[in-house]
């Protein structure tokens, strides 16, 4: 069974109780990592949070939390695991479409949502069990709530560098960090909306922050994207979500289109 960590403050409790009721039911069990606070980020990662940057120390302290399991995963040697936050809501094959997952995807994968909001079309790289998919991304998502990520991965996050956006925003930019990401379709976890977030907003400021790391390398990020998936792939996916924008502002439904391999003859 893959191994399982679970970012969990002291300070809730509740968020812990949460998870044990949703990991049991689902299962399996999981080490928990004590988050990490804004306010005292561990000196080996301290000097990549001091430039200028717009982060709350929520954001901060959720940046290195993940950053910290990653270390975990790297320093022991592991090939991969699952990483939790502790307000998943997890579905009761979690783990076994975790494990199809890894099992499934290509050799060199970084990264594997296991909790996205899928707004935009996929392509399938494999089906496995419950009519779930091994997808690469026509958009890539944010979201952190659960996912898989390798020890290639984990040392490519952990190279030191300056972090200037939240963790999640970072990894949609996968391009700047070389990350090759994945995903499962339809995802076998969702983020609860019970809880208060623990990252926080910057007092008395609207959220106007802008995340993207410029024109220039969003365009280039648009090409390592169609590289990656093929560019045959790669256009008839947009081409489908100009179709399904197009549909759910006349019928009012989102629809994600799944393009899968192709069946070769006998």
């Amino acid at each position: 069974m893959l191994p399982v960590f679970l970012i969990n403050l002291d300070r809730s409790p509740d968020r812990l109780a949460f998870m044990c009721q949703q990991t049991e039911r689902a299962g399996f069990a999981f080490e928990r990592v004590s988050a990490v606070v804004g306010a005292a980020v561990p000196d080996w990662l301290w000097t990549q949070f001091t430039g200028p940057h717009e982060l709350t120390d929520g954001e901060i302290g959720c940046y290195a939390s993940h950053l910290v399991v990653a270390k975990h995963i790297v320093d022991r040697g592991l090939p991969c695991a699952i990483v939790l936050e502790d307000d998943a809501i997890l579905d009761l094959d979690f783990m076994s479409a975790a494990t199809a997952a890894v099992q499934a995807a290509p050799d060199g994968w970084d990264y594997i949502h296991l909790c996205s909001d899928f707004k935009r079309s996929v392509v399938s790289i494999a089906e496995i069990a419950n009519g779930r998919h091994v997808v690469q991304y026509t958009r890539w998502p944010v979201n952190t709530a659960a996912y898989i990520v390798s020890a290639s991965g984990a040392k490519k996050w952990l190279e030191p560098r300056s972090r200037v956006r939240p963790n999640d925003m970072d990894n949609r930019y996968c391009w700047l960090q070389g990350l090759n990401v994945y995903g499962v379709y339809p995802a076998p976890a969702k983020q609860s909306n019970d809880f208060e977030s623990d990252v926080g907003h910057r007092p008395g400021k609207k959220e106007t922050r802008n995340w993207s790391p410029g024109f220039v390398s969003c365009v280039y990020g648009e090409a390592w994207t169609a590289a990656k998936i093929g560019y045959s792939k790669y256009l008839a996916a947009r081409a489908m979500n100009v179709a399904n924008s197009i549909r759910k502002r006349f019928t009012g439904k989102r629809r994600v289109s799944v393009i899968k391999p192709a069946v070769r003859g006998h």
